[in-house]
């Protein structure tokens, strides 16, 4: 089972050019119980990047070590005598720097549930290309964030049909389950696929 994080990404280091990037924090550094990588794939859809080299925050290194930090790894500060575990330890992750419009929302859903969609996107008319699909493709989607703004309802509704398709036919029709947080703001009504 591999877990998405669209966030601020897994934050990576790539200790030269062409090199693969690594996690740059303890806690993602090594393998899951079946000898697999615990992190599986990045991405950085605002950079059109496979790394994470250049996170906008740290929101999704929390995000991801509350989800999925690996069982057992070392402390990283002095005086601390464990490590942070997380929730599903032995599960690969996928750490994704997102970009807030809609078309690139959509991108990224398929992208991260192993959906090559074969659809050119154009960046400012230049065309991007489709990134390589993770190793092991999302069973999870953790969206530690929330639509918000002017363009709320309408990005909602344009990116609801792909959680649809996900939830149903993601996975061979197992489906991909996605997780959107509440929202920090008062009286937000709830949204749901």
């Amino acid at each position: 089972i591999a877990i998405a994080i669209l966030d601020d990404g897994i934050q990576t280091v790539t200790p030269t050019v062409g090199a693969a990037p690594v996690p740059s924090h303890p806690s993602f550094i090594g393998n899951i119980f079946n000898g697999a990588p615990k992190i599986n794939a990045f991405y950085d859809f605002i950079a059109n990047a496979a790394n994470n080299d250049n996170p906008t925050g740290n929101h999704g290194m929390l995000c991801a070590s509350v989800s999925g930090a690996l069982a057992e790894n070392p402390p990283n500060e002095a005086g601390i005598t464990e490590g942070l575990s997380g929730v599903a330890p032995n599960c690969s992750m996928i750490g994704i720097t997102i970009s807030g419009g809609a078309v690139p929302l959509i991108r990224t859903f398929l992208w991260a549930a192993g959906l090559n969609t074969n659809i050119t996107f154009l960046n400012g008319g230049a065309a991007i290309p489709i990134p390589a699909l993770p190793a092991v493709p999302a069973s999870i989607i953790s969206c530690s964030w929330s639509l918000s703004g002017a363009t709320a309802a309408a990005r909602y509704a344009a990116v609801l049909p792909t959680l649809r398709f996900l939830t149903f036919y993601g996975r061979n029709g197992r489906g991909v389950m996605t997780f959107f947080s509440s929202g920090n703001a008062p009286a937000q009504p709830p949204l749901s696929p």
